[in-house]
């Protein structure tokens, strides 16, 4: 068995998964068809934030990160219910704020994520798509956006 792993997608789960794995000691490859967010700037089309429920933020105290991701993050008690004659309602998500979730830009939470990946020595290959997977060979094929015809 080898040690060498091989994701194809660094957004937010590939980026989680490969920093995590490459901490374990495993050889992490990561293919991303999107040029580096860190370089061009983050792309949306995704909306702009992310809510982190107690198993998002239980991945990212797995992670180291849970600091870091709450310093840029915005406590949501609960959402606002307005009637018709203008009176409103908290409807909370849990009963105390030990129960709430979180607001988090996805982008930068994409980022912060990257840079852990990298550090713990994930290898990172932006502009490469994932084109197959010879799995009797083990074998993964990938084209750069240069060589796409």
């Amino acid at each position: 068995m080898s040690d060498r792993i091989f994701i194809a997608g660094a957004g937010l789960a590939g980026a989680l998964l490969a920093m995590l794995l490459a901490r374990r000691g495993y050889d992490v490859v990561v293919f991303d068809r999107r040029a580096d967010p860190r370089v061009v700037g983050y792309e949306g089309g995704r909306s702009i934030n992310l809510a982190l429920a107690e198993r998002g933020m239980q991945a990212l105290r797995q992670a180291g990160l849970e600091r870091e991701v709450l310093a840029q993050s915005v406590m949501m008690r609960g959402r606002m219910v307005h009637d018709l004659d203008g009176t409103t309602h908290l409807h909370r998500y849990g009963r105390d704020d030990r129960e709430v979730i979180w607001s988090v830009h996805r982008g930068r939470l994409n980022l912060t994520l990257l840079d852990a990946a990298e550090a713990a020595g994930a290898k990172l290959h932006f502009a490469h798509r994932v084109a197959g997977i010879d799995f009797d060979a083990s074998r993964l094929s990938s084209l750069s956006s240069a060589s796409k015809t």
